[in-house]
């Protein structure tokens, strides 16, 4: 009896070494495959994140590109746009001159017409003249 529980021990073992080399061999297989796709899955991340770098870098550089024209442009802007207020204000003193002599030259008309001193309500005017 000793003999045969010695072999059905024996049997048991070999069955169990058996056993832990198949589950040993089929998982060393499977993690070779499993290692090779996660360093082509990494490889992809890789060249993927540096695209995307390379995109925003390309990115950052156009906007500092307009950001630097627009710093550029302000001042000339800003300066033809004080010019064209100048201008403005110039050709609008003018036409004040003008219509002030214009009056001028119409009451004196009207006083040599009716040939008195009358008021008319209005203040006396004087050309203008910018200080």
């Amino acid at each position: 009896m000793v003999f045969g529980n010695w072999v059905v021990v024996a049997c048991a073992a070999g069955t169990a070494v058996g056993f832990l080399l198949g589950v040993l061999f089929t998982r060393l297989w499977l993690n070779r495959g499993y290692g090779n796709r996660v360093n082509e899955a990494a490889q992809r991340i890789s060249i993927q994140h540096s695209a995307t770098i390379e995109k925003l870098r390309g990115a950052y550089r156009r906007a500092q590109t307009d950001l630097d024209q627009v710093r550029n442009a302000v001042p000339r802007q800003v300066a033809a746009a004080v010019a064209e207020q100048r201008a403005q204000v110039t050709r609008l003193e003018q036409q004040l001159k003008i219509a002030y002599t214009e009056i001028d030259r119409l009451r004196k008309w009207s006083e040599a017409a009716e040939g008195s001193d009358i008021q008319n309500g209005f203040a006396a005017t004087k050309p203008f003249s910018p200080n």
